[in-house]
């Protein structure tokens, strides 16, 4: 059997399989695999996937905190030499108890 004969055998035979089945939506299918109108154009740009790779986005994202962290920590007040007192049965800060006795 040569390659023609078989190409029509296979053929038939599909044909065959596929004929109770039937396909109504012939144009719809074909506006949005080739459309025509600007809308169905910007339908089509705007029905693309779109995938983020993560593991870049992360380690930016890493950094970006990071980096913000630091300067925010060296260009805060840093307080570092802040004594508790005991005032009443409390406890508090120093600096904010003679800020309270200031009338701050």
């Amino acid at each position: 059997m040569n390659n023609s004969e078989e190409q029509i055998r296979v053929n038939d035979q599909l044909k065959k399989e596929l004929s109770s089945y039937s396909f109504t939506h012939h144009e719809e299918v074909i506006k949005h695999t080739h459309p025509k109108t600007f809308q169905g154009k910007l339908l089509c740009f705007w029905n693309k996937e779109i995938t983020i790779p993560l593991v870049p986005i992360s380690a930016v994202l890493f950094f970006v905190i990071t980096v913000g962290t630091v300067f925010s920590t060296l260009n805060g007040d840093m307080e570092i030499n802040r004594q508790i007192v005991e005032s009443g049965g409390s406890f508090y800060w120093n600096d904010l108890l003679e800020k309270g006795r200031d009338g701050q």
